[in-house]
């Protein structure tokens, strides 16, 4: 469990910074080279870009493949997916809290309505 769990933090930790949330959204588009991706950023260069690919390649958030004389990125969906996995466990912990304070409100409501009807 402590390798998924290291991925996960490397993963939080990756998107932590804007730049790179959005290098994730543009290639959730369509997979791009370093040049196209450069192009969304007017105050950064090529090899900042690279750095930012780099952090997100070792959180296994995207992947890198060759075309020709380009490096093609792509999103990697088993980074993703060792991140939701990790997520999942607190999503079952609210959906079971929530559940509770709808249950909770409810019969608050109820009574509340009983008073006032008296």
């Amino acid at each position: 469990m402590q390798h998924g769990r290291g991925i996960a933090l490397n993963s939080f930790s990756a998107v932590s910074d804007e730049t790179r949330r959005t290098i994730l959204d543009l290639l959730i588009k369509k997979p791009l080279t370093v040049g196209q991706i450069n192009r969304h950023f007017s105050s950064l260069t090529q090899p900042g870009i690279s750095k930012h690919l780099a952090v997100l390649r070792k959180a296994r958030l995207v992947k890198v493949s060759v075309s020709a004389q380009n490096r093609v990125y792509s999103l990697d969906k088993e980074g993703f997916l060792e991140l939701e996995k990790w997520i999942s466990k607190y999503q079952e912990f609210w959906k079971s809290n929530l559940d509770s304070l709808v249950k909770y409100l409810d019969r608050n409501s109820k009574s509340e309505r009983k008073v006032i009807q008296k």
